[in-house]
């Protein structure tokens, strides 16, 4: 598959498009169990950040034609594993695009020499549950919610 699009670490200056996708966005709000509300670049911005500091996280917008069109994150990060969080505009998804921003990031991960990366996953999340499998992941599903987890080295 040819490489679309890209990840950048989170900036001011990239924050606006993600801002009004979880502003605007009622199916991503769905699929994420959350309410939508009008947060600015700015609040985006902020929160990412603190949360990142708060969490030894890593957040990175997944770049399209120059346009936000997501966010995914290596958090929790410990000497030899990190849990994965993604989202994506709606309107982008069943693209590739949630996949390819997830080979990405497992490239930053073994870089960061992280050697096993984990995520829970709603078991009606199956577009997740199947980027997860297609990448090699032993994933238990005999909890509540599912979780995934691959080795890298």
């Amino acid at each position: 598959m040819k490489q679309i699009i890209r990840l950048e670490k989170v900036t001011l200056n990239n924050s606006a498009d993600l801002a009004e996708i979880l502003s605007s966005d009622k199916p991503l709000a769905k699929a994420n169990g959350s309410n939508l509300k009008k947060v600015t670049a700015e609040e985006f911005f902020e929160k990412t950040k603190d949360w990142q500091d708060s969490t030894n996280s890593e957040s990175y917008v997944i770049i399209k034609d120059n346009s936000s069109i997501g966010l995914t994150s290596l958090s929790h990060m410990a000497q030899e594993s990190a849990s994965v969080g993604c989202w994506i505009s709606s309107k982008e998804w069943h693209k590739g695009y949630a996949t390819q921003s997830f080979e990405l990031l497992l490239q930053i991960a073994k870089k960061r020499g992280i050697k096993c990366v984990v995520s829970t996953i709603n078991k009606d999340n199956v577009a997740s549950l199947r980027i997860w499998e297609k990448a090699g992941a032993v994933i238990d599903k005999s909890s509540e919610k599912a979780k995934a987890q691959i080795n890298l080295f």
